[in-house]
């Protein structure tokens, strides 16, 4: 029986990929070759003929090497997505969740209302939405996100908001904004987008900046 990997690796050897996934590549495909081979054998052909046959499954080895190239790029592409924004950005969501479900029980608590002066509960939304702002831009920094990915992984939560305040108010309003429908929705973009982003926007600022900038002053 042939030596598929061999086989295969001398064929792949113009893959332009890292050695790890050139192994995985020419392993998989060594497989499958060995495989069709082995069913040529059960069904009586001669050695030669199955041989044939699972050279004949890749018909063009430039061909498969550009096609396995583009697939593992937009994979990777598509990882990167995943590490440097979706992650830092959920986790972003899930904090500002976390925190205005906590600050919204904390402010009916008697010591609020007994001693507001102490701690406003609006002055702590704000607070949160630095902190939660600050985190996404973090982790999608640690994650190697560049500037322009950590601040939307910093603001994602805004997004998803923006997003839910202007399809609910279109819904509502069955798509047709009349004075009173616009001047409430600049009023729930004012309190519900803007002041949270600018205070997102303050924590991100820190990562932000980048690590030679910040050597360089």
């Amino acid at each position: 029986m042939p030596d598929w990997q061999k086989l295969v690796r001398e064929r792949l050897g113009k893959l332009d990929l890292p050695p790890w996934q050139k192994d995985d590549v020419a392993a998989e495909l060594a497989s499958h070759l060995e495989e069709v081979y082995e069913q040529q054998r059960a069904l009586g052909r001669p050695e030669l003929q199955a041989v044939e046959r699972a050279r004949s499954e890749v018909c063009d080895w430039n061909r498969l090497n550009r096609r396995i190239e583009r697939a593992k790029r937009r994979e990777g592409v598509m990882n990167d997505r995943i590490r440097h924004l979706w992650l830092p950005g959920l986790a972003s969501f899930a904090a500002a969740v976390i925190c205005e479900f906590l600050l919204a029980r904390w402010s009916y608590q008697p010591v609020m209302l007994l001693r507001p002066h102490l701690t406003q509960p609006r002055s702590l939304w704000i607070v949160a939405q630095v902190l939660c702002g600050a985190l996404g831009a973090y982790l999608s920094r640690r994650a190697g996100g560049t500037r322009s990915t950590r601040l939307c992984a910093a603001l994602f939560t805004s997004v998803v908001l923006l997003d839910a305040i202007v399809i609910r108010i279109c819904l509502a309003t069955g798509w047709n904004l009349g004075f009173l429908a616009l001047a409430t929705f600049i009023k729930t973009i004012r309190i519900f987008i803007v002041i949270p982003t600018a205070a997102m926007l303050v924590g991100a600022l820190p990562f932000l900046i980048e690590k030679k900038e910040v050597e360089t002053a």
